[in-house]
């Protein structure tokens, strides 16, 4: 978002975008986003949503659909599935 844009603005957005995210892939029932303010040499902050919702019902999903809709998240995602072992075979 541009700097200086109101803090509860970006917070609440991201967690809208999170909340859509969820209904992206009916497996992943936690969504975690990451966002910035436009960098600035002389500094810009981060934010940090975390989405948990394990069921999620008609009512979510009416709402995550008139949201993708109405505020034009994700119109075309690039979506890339990548697996890491916790663990890596040395």
């Amino acid at each position: 978002m541009p700097h200086g844009t109101a803090r509860e603005h970006r917070k609440m957005d991201l967690t809208n975008r999170c909340f859509v995210a969820r209904g992206l892939d009916p497996d992943s029932v936690t969504v975690i986003g990451l966002a910035t303010e436009q960098y600035r040499p002389e500094g810009f902050s981060f934010d940090l949503a975390y989405v948990h919702l394990p069921d999620r019902g008609e009512e979510e999903r009416n709402i995550a659909t008139g949201m993708l809709r109405d505020l034009g998240y994700f119109i075309s995602p690039i979506i890339t599935p990548e697996h890491v072992d916790e663990y890596p075979k040395g």
